[in-house]
């Protein structure tokens, strides 16, 4: 399998699916943009992509511009990103049809690609007759599906599944694999995903001032220190306990975290759970679709309630020792049983894959 991007890292639910098909002897090879690299070989791709547009249907000039647009780029250099193989170039889409004739993808990937670049690419697909797959990552990514015809698309959560069903023929959400991590009881800190809500950031903000001796950690998006402050509404910000922490491509630290609270749906959630219980720390979450059964006895729901009220509820859980070893033992219990559903979930997406990619070369 093939996988394309724009960007310069892989992110968490492309390197678990990697992962999941190395796991079962399929090989993958990562295609992406190598970031700030050669920049006098970018400057010139990007000038001889406006030069091309600005001509294109020109009867003298098209061919011509659209001839010397593809040449920056062409050749890949080959790195590595944690065990998976990687090629990068300033122009994936100038790299790919030899790749792809070397190294026969049964299906080609696209994930955080650039439209101009995935329009290249899937018309190369078309001509050498290899189906396409796209990663939806977030909501920005519905766009190219309502352009772009795609044979299959791995949804991040559930969530975007449902959204994508409408838009694709196929669509499977890639089943969350808990990040290794080292299990641990009794962390000091509050760690709390993003609230994409006023509510649920009042929300924090209440269980921050009743919690005062208690850090509080909030899940914001990669990026530098000023960029992931600013993410964080202003009241928050000078709350003192309350401080911002990345999520990386590899998930979050949770070495020091007593629990985690998720207050509204934020996209990432079963991953976050199954993150959570794997390194044994209870989840207390508000209610919404699915959540209950991913946290069962591992945590707790909390109903709709005012801010003071939930932070109140979230108090008698976090400030009872004996409740708090309960949930610990049922995080433990609710990883294992994860573990066993992402495996056949994995294998049922294999076998799905298979069948997609011989159905269409035929």
């Amino acid at each position: 399998m093939l996988f394309v991007s724009s960007s310069n890292s892989i992110g968490r639910s492309v390197s678990e699916l990697i992962d999941l098909l190395e796991q079962r002897e399929h090989h993958s090879l990562v295609l992406r943009d190598n970031g700030a690299g050669h920049a006098v070989t970018r400057f010139l791709h990007g000038q001889l992509r406006g030069v091309s547009a600005r001509f294109d249907g020109a009867p003298m000039l098209s061919g011509s511009t659209s001839w010397l647009r593809s040449i920056p780029g062409r050749r890949a250099h080959r790195a590595r990103d944690a065990n998976v193989e990687v090629l990068e170039t300033v122009a994936p889409e100038n790299a790919f049809d030899d790749i792809a004739l070397e190294f026969a993808p049964n299906l080609v990937v696209g994930c955080a690609i650039a439209p101009e670049t995935w329009r290249a690419i899937r018309s190369s697909c078309i001509d050498l007759h290899v189906p396409v797959a796209m990663v939806l990552e977030d909501h920005s990514g519905l766009g190219h599906l309502d352009a772009l015809g795609h044979d299959l698309v791995f949804a991040d959560t559930p969530a975007l599944a449902e959204l994508a069903a409408p838009r694709a023929d196929r669509v499977v959400a890639i089943p969350p694999v808990a990040r290794e991590t080292s299990s641990h009881v009794g962390g000091a800190t509050i760690l709390a995903a993003a609230p994409s809500k006023p509510a649920s950031a009042d929300v924090l903000r209440a269980i921050a001032m009743s919690q005062p001796a208690s850090p509080v950690a909030i899940i914001t998006p990669r990026g530098n220190p000023a960029e992931m402050r600013t993410t964080l509404r202003a009241d928050l910000r000078s709350q003192p306990n309350i401080a911002a922490r990345p999520r990386g491509p590899r998930g979050i630290d949770f070495d020091d975290v007593g629990a985690l609270i998720i207050g509204d749906a934020d996209e990432q959630w079963p991953r976050l759970v199954a993150d959570a219980h794997a390194a044994h720390v209870p989840v207390i979450a508000a209610d919404q679709p699915g959540i209950a059964v991913a946290v069962a006895e591992g945590g707790a729901i909390i109903g709709d309630l005012e801010p003071t009220e939930w932070a109140a509820e979230f108090a008698q859980h976090w400030t009872d020792p004996a409740w708090l070893r309960g949930a610990e033992r049922g995080a433990a219990e609710s990883a294992d049983a994860h573990r066993a559903i992402s495996a056949s979930r994995g294998d049922a997406l294999l076998e799905m894959l298979m069948e997609l990619t011989t159905t269409i070369r035929l």
